[in-house]
């Protein structure tokens, strides 16, 4: 299960990584045609907040998974090792019941985006569904990659380690 977990967290972190290199592409592209033509491409920023949209949500379950998100310790370092496992699962878990009701709203939300065929008015008709479709693809990946984390936690909190200790139980064997 963790296999194919990590294989579409990375697939999705690609795209996102595409994403990167369409918004700077895009943006050379307007600077270099402000300077010799000075003309403005209408609707690049329009553009640019879809590509931005696709570039956070799927790049979020691989910040999860590799630890970059930013996390606070001020009284949490405090406590008791067992105590700061088993409240790190209570919080995560808190976390992955919210992010699963967002998956579903926003699923919802990117199902009607696609059959009305839903534009973002601005300075260029510029279509916003597939940015939607993408929003619960990333909250899925994320939600995977935090279930993992919290099976992950139960087991270091079960032997009172850390929350960044290894799980404990049989070492994987390499494939």
């Amino acid at each position: 299960m963790r296999r194919a977990i990590d294989a579409f967290t990375t697939a999705i972190n690609v795209i996102a990584g595409a994403a990167i290199l369409v918004l700077m592409a895009l943006t050379a592209w307007e600077v270099s045609r402000r300077l010799l033509f000075n003309v403005s491409w209408a609707g690049l920023i329009e553009y640019s907040e879809v590509v931005l949209v696709v570039l956070f949500y799927l790049s979020m379950a691989a910040a999860l998974r590799s630890k970059a998100h930013i996390e606070v310790e001020s009284v949490y370092r405090y406590l008791p090792r067992r105590i700061r496992g088993w409240l790190e699962v209570v919080a995560l878990t808190i976390l992955l019941v919210f992010l699963l009701m967002l998956l579903w709203q926003t699923t919802g939300r990117a199902v009607e985006s696609f059959l009305v065929r839903e534009y973002r008015m601005g300075l260029a008709r510029v279509p916003i569904w597939p940015a939607r479709a993408v929003i619960p693809i990333g909250l899925l990946a994320f939600n995977l990659q935090l279930l993992l984390r919290i099976i992950d936690r139960v087991g270091t909190a079960r032997q009172g380690g850390e929350p960044g200790d290894p799980v404990p139980g049989p070492s994987p064997t390499p494939s």
